[in-house]
Parts: C-alpha cells; sequence; structure tokens
C-alpha cells in the first residue's frame, strides 16, 4: 500500500515539514517521510494510537511504513479540517482576519466541545504518547471537534499531564498570535475570555483544580477568571 504513495510522492512538493521529516498530503492520506521514528518503536506507537482511536479519542492511526533507500516512511490517515493556527498568519492583515475568525468559531464551541478536547490529550498522555503543544499546526480543527497529529512516544507522563490545562489554553488561542496579530488584538482577546472561560469551566466538571490555571493565564486579573469560576462553581453546588 505505502509503496504507490512513495512513488507519487517523488513527482510532488512536500506540503509540510519539519526537523527530520517531511510531509506529503494526499485525499484520505499523508505520507511522512524521514528518519523520525526509531524502528523498533513503530510497532508500539502503531498500538497505542489504533487503541486512542478505536477508544473515540481524536487522533490519526498508522496505515504502514517502509525503509526505502535508507529513507524511512510512514503512512497515516489525513486528519479532517485544517490546522487549528498557522503562524503565518501574522504576515497580512487577511491572515489576521483569519486568526480573527478562528477564534469566533472557537469561542462559540459549548462546554463539551473543549471538555472532549481536553480528555482526549489526557487520553493520548496517559498512553505514553504526546503532542509538541508549541506547533499548532500538530492540532486541525473541523468545526466539531480538535484532531491530534504528530504524536510520539513519550516516558516523562506526569510531568507533562501536569501542564495539560495551561497548554491547551495556550494552543487554543493561538500561542503567541494574539500579540502579534495586532489589529484585530481588541476583538481576538474578548474572543481568547470566553475561550479561556468555557476551557476553565470543562477543567472543573472533569475534577481539576484550575487555580493553577488561573495563575498562570490571568495573574493580573485582566480576564477576571477567578471571580467567574467561583460563580461558575457556586451554580453548580446550587443545582
Amino acid at each position: 500500500m505505502i509503496e504507490k504513495y512513495i512513488d507519487l510522492s517523488k513527482n510532488m512538493d512536500h506540503c509540510g515539514s519539519g526537523s527530520n521529516k517531511k510531509c506529503y498530503v494526499f485525499d484520505d492520506v499523508v505520507l511522512l517521510k524521514g528518519d523520525f521514528v526509531n524502528p523498533e518503536a513503530f510497532s508500539i506507537k502503531k498500538e497505542k494510537l489504533d487503541l486512542l482511536k478505536n477508544n473515540g479519542v481524536n487522533v490519526c492511526s498508522i496505515l504502514d511504513n517502509a525503509i526505502v533507500d535508507g529513507v524511512r516512511y510512514e503512512l497515516q490517515e489525513r486528519a479532517k479540517g485544517e490546522e487549528l493556527f498557522n503562524y503565518s498568519l501574522i504576515r497580512s492583515s487577511e491572515g489576521h482576519q483569519k486568526y480573527l475568525s478562528i477564534l469566533d468559531s472557537l469561542s462559540k464551541q459549548d462546554i463539551s466541545f473543549f471538555k472532549k478536547f481536553l480528555e482526549d490529550w489526557y487520553m493520548i498522555l496517559k498512553m505514553g504518547v504526546d503532542v509538541d503543544p508549541s506547533k499548532s499546526t500538530n492540532f486541525f480543527y473541523n468545526n466539531d471537534s480538535i484532531c491530534f497529529i504528530d504524536l510520539n512516544l513519550i516516558d516523562n507522563i506526569e510531568s507533562r499531564l501536569s501542564w495539560l490545562f495551561k497548554e491547551a489554553a495556550v494552543v487554543l488561542r493561538g500561542g503567541g498570535l494574539l500579540w502579534q496579530c495586532k489589529d484585530v488584538y481588541e476583538e481576538a482577546n474578548e474572543r481568547v475570555k470566553i475561550i479561556y472561560q468555557k476551557l476553565g469551566c470543562a477543567a472543573l466538571e472533569l475534577g481539576a483544580d484550575i487555580d493553577d490555571y488561573v495563575e498562570f493565564l490571568d495573574p493580573n486579573n485582566e480576564y477576571e477568571l477567578k471571580d467567574y469560576f467561583e460563580k461558575y462553581q457556586n451554580k453548580s453546588r446550587s443545582l
């Protein structure tokens, strides 16, 4: 199966790349090329991703792999939607508006959307794999859900779990795009406030202690998150 796509890729430009791989995109699959996976770890990673997907977690299964002329290839399902954010958005006013549009869409999602995002990421970490949260291109958004791509095996699971809620918030605001897309900053920041609120409520529903979340995201009480979550908890207790 993979040989067909390897042959096709020879006459294609790659659509994305990282420090040690290139990506070729087809209708329903993507082909990764490079020394990005330890051959001995491949079957372990595939098994973990298949298990996650079979349990409803938004990840892409690995379909096949091969080594050709000393180069490693991996064939994966293609994620639905498009990259959540891309830092090329800072280059033009059209990009700034696109950034604002994505934030607007996220801010209109209900709490269950954010709860699913947190639950999926938690399950991914507990399975012993992880996504690089510094790259918002590792998250694909299709207006209904967020899919995690480019996952790798990890060892220090507990350390990563402790940062889950904070990193989820940073990913969903687009990292530093908030300050770099200056001509839409005020509008974007209003959407980010709503996203922070809904993500925090999702974390509370999952039983999380979000004091660190508030201190990390709102140290100067700009978003008034502490009061917002106290009211949310009091309302929940009265129901």
